[in-house]
């Protein structure tokens, strides 16, 4: 076995018990795609409420809010279907 072949995950409790556990790298996946569709959720929402004001269209403010929003919908969106892929 080579010398960092595994990452090793330590907690200290408030009681001050220590608890160490092994990462595996799909542990690290899970966590990684569970974190990219959460970012995925907040920009989705975020897109929807701008969305739904009639005034992104006029309101020049607005509407640069709403493009910033697509976009970011579209990069989490991206994250996720690539990290899919790597699962």
């Amino acid at each position: 076995m080579e010398m960092f072949d595994e990452l090793i995950s330590t907690t200290i409790k408030p009681d001050g018990t220590v608890e160490e556990r092994r990462v595996t790298e799909d542990a690290l996946k899970a966590e990684a795609m569970q974190e990219a569709c959460g970012m995925f959720l907040t920009a989705e929402r975020k897109f929807r409420k701008l969305n739904a004001n009639p005034d992104r269209v006029t309101d020049p403010r607005l509407n640069v809010e709403w493009w910033d929003a697509l976009d970011l919908v579209y990069r989490a969106e991206k994250t996720v279907w690539i990290g899919r892929a790597h699962v």
